[in-house]
């Protein structure tokens, strides 16, 4: 037996209806700028690109990407353990790709408290495949409360001596990316949980100490409901304050008889605060030359301001960029986090 979704209320409906819509709000915002906002939301994943616990982590989430539109796909068993194996074959110490041998606890900040005991190493295959079947059968729960589940049914039963939050986290952007949610700032909820793992926890833990089915999953679930959301509402923020950068930026630039193509550099100046010469170069598709050129122009216009110190050619934002960021910031202000079963 596992975790079942709870039956979903008014509140809940309304907040995956509002995902859907941001979402698609966000498609059309992206359409209208162009592909040049997308760079501006990745997928998180915290670390640094050296760590080797990051680059396993992020070829194990490669591979759930590529899987996404796999017309032979399955969930088993052994596609967990090819996650979890690439994610921390730097650590054989840690068993990768093996389901643990022995009891363990997941402990809190205190050496005695115990947070969750979870089921015995000799339940974790059954365990394992009937999760698996039950992802395998066909359901009509939305997408992200099939997601929720999932990931908290796969660290519930902890199924590895180590890495079993990484694996959840994983099985969750599986399940949303097979469902075609492949926009990153909803198909993972990486950023929020290295934002805030005590709430993380805190949702988690409601559930008891100990392994137990016939709990209630809704506080976990509405927990990644918001998240998705507040999440979405942050991309939807930043991808309207880039089309406005854009917009402006092409006006400013057409309003200075400027080469068209100078609406990149001045857009990213505002957006970011510098451009560099081979960032522009790559994009506009022009020669090292003509980058230079084309930023020292801009530079000679008021809109940048060479940066001095530092390799290459760059240029941080000047009066004319730094007043198109501050309009567009103006006109789509950040909201403050808040959850949305409290409002």
């Amino acid at each position: 037996m596992l975790y079942a979704s709870p039956t979903l209320d008014r509140a809940e409906l309304d907040v995956i209806a509002r995902i859907e819509e941001i979402r698609g709000q966000i498609r059309f915002v992206v359409a209208d700028a162009g592909d040049t906002t997308r760079g501006l939301l990745p997928l998180y994943l915290p670390g640094e690109s050296n760590d080797p616990a990051f680059a396993g982590y992020r070829a194990a989430l490669g591979y759930v990407l590529h899987l996404h539109d796999d017309p032979h796909f399955a969930y088993d068993a052994t596609l967990l353990r090819s996650l979890h194996y690439m994610s921390l074959a730097h650590e054989p110490d840690k068993s990768p790709g093996r389901w643990r041998s022995a009891e363990i606890r997941v402990r809190g900040a205190g050496i005695w408290e115990v947070l969750y005991e979870p089921p015995p190493p000799e339940a974790v295959p059954h365990l394992v495949r009937e999760l698996m079947d039950h992802l395998n059968d066909k359901d009509d729960r939305p997408a992200f409360v099939r997601a929720a589940v999932a990931h908290l049914n796969l660290v519930q039963i902890h199924p590895f001596a180590d890495g079993n939050g990484r694996l959840g986290r994983a099985l969750h952007t599986l399940v949303l990316v097979r469902h075609g949610i492949l926009d990153p700032e909803f198909a993972s909820i990486e950023q929020s949980v290295a934002r805030d793992r005590d709430g993380f926890r805190e949702a988690l833990y409601e559930l008891g100490t100990r392994w137990n089915p016939a709990a209630d999953t809704r506080p976990f679930v509405r927990y990644c409901l918001a998240v998705h959301l507040q999440q979405g509402e942050a991309a939807l923020d930043s991808a309207q304050r880039m089309s406005a950068v854009w917009a402006e930026a092409a006006r400013e630039i057409q309003r200075r008889g400027l080469p068209e193509r100078l609406t990149a550099a001045l857009a990213d100046a505002a957006f970011a605060g510098r451009v560099d010469a081979a960032g522009y170069r790559r994009w506009a598709g022009v020669d090292e030359r003509r980058a230079r050129a084309d930023l020292k122009r801009l530079a000679e216009h008021g809109a940048l301001k060479r940066a001095r110190g530092t390799p290459g050619v760059s240029y941080l934002a000047g009066r004319i960029a730094r007043d198109i960021r501050a309009r567009a910031w103006r006109a789509h202000p950040a909201r403050a986090p808040y959850d949305p079963f409290r409002a």
